[in-house]
């Protein structure tokens, strides 16, 4: 195996899922530019720590993993 260290940088979106194309945006338009680390070929992913009520719903939290 090349690489045996996978990577990643999460981040945590609080809030309506409306609002999650901006996160990105900022992660992958200002964070990532600005860090140490550069963007493997890997996908990135989500992981919603509790069930989706509304999409609106503030409460809302949703784990992101950039792949570094």
């Amino acid at each position: 195996m090349k690489n045996a260290r996978r990577k990643f940088a999460v981040f945590t979106h609080h809030g309506a899922l409306s609002r999650l194309a901006k996160t990105y945006l900022y992660l992958y338009g200002t964070w990532l530019p600005g860090a140490q680390y550069h963007l493997d070929s890997r996908e990135d992913f989500e992981v919603y720590i509790r069930p989706v009520v509304a999409s609106d719903d503030p409460a809302n939290e949703v784990k992101l993993f950039i792949p570094i």
